[in-house]
């Protein structure tokens, strides 16, 4: 939809009678008073989507968005790329979900504490040199206003550059799957992207009213505003 290519009604009137018939419990498994950041994470990705077409959910996507005002994103004395694994992508995936993935431009004033467990972990990241999640900090980092000359845009950018396989990919070509390989490219690869937003903002009018019923309740959101240049 969004390159312009018209969904077939057909095709629309399947998926919303699979996710009608789907159980629940299948469709969405969050633990209901404390949800992990891995529930947090699947919960905002998987319905995320469905929720923008108004295919039937399990549950209102901004109740989801509303929980992550406990988001568990400290960071330790002692963190590694396990420990870190599932907070990193709720943290960046909620970069995406807040920014309709990549369309307008999110200021950093909104999610503080995200752009800043983003920063710590970057350096854990960098020194594994692990490209695939590192790819993804760059664009989150990017949505949120970030730009190179952010020391730590830089160092992740550098070695963005410095490893890119000489087909132009990213990751190893000893890879066991297909995902392995293409998902480590397609994150490097937008973390290199130049954006140009229309739009600077909770823009989605659910999700910002969400938000600003979550743990962020006492900051005042600026409206949507253009971007026009």
């Amino acid at each position: 939809q969004r390159s312009g290519v018209p969904v077939p009604v057909a095709y629309r009137r399947a998926v919303r009678d699979a996710l009608a018939k789907a159980s629940p419990k299948k469709l969405l498994t969050l633990t209901p008073d404390n949800p992990t950041a891995r529930q947090l994470l699947d919960a905002l990705v998987d319905l995320y989507f469905p929720y923008r077409l108004g295919y039937p959910l399990p549950r209102p996507y901004p109740s989801l968005v509303r929980l992550t005002r406990d988001l568990p994103l400290r960071f330790g004395p002692a963190e590694t790329l396990a420990t870190l694994e599932d907070r990193t992508y709720l943290a960046t995936h909620l970069i995406y979900v807040l920014s309709d993935f990549n369309r307008d431009a999110l200021p950093a004033a909104l999610v503080p504490e995200v752009v800043r467990y983003l920063k710590q972990a970057a350096a854990v990241y960098l020194k594994a040199r692990d490209v695939e999640t590192l790819g993804e900090v760059a664009d989150s980092l990017k949505i949120t206003g970030h730009g190179y000359a952010d020391p730590v845009m830089r160092k992740i950018v550098t070695l963005l550059l410095r490893t890119q396989n000489g087909d132009g990919s990213w990751g190893d070509h000893r890879a066991k799957t297909e995902y392995d390989r293409y998902h480590t490219t397609w994150t490097c690869f937008n973390g290199l992207l130049e954006f140009k937003f229309p739009q600077r903002g909770l823009v989605d009018l659910v999700i910002r009213k969400a938000w600003r019923k979550g743990y962020r309740a006492k900051l005042t959101l600026p409206e949507c505003v253009s971007m026009e240049r």
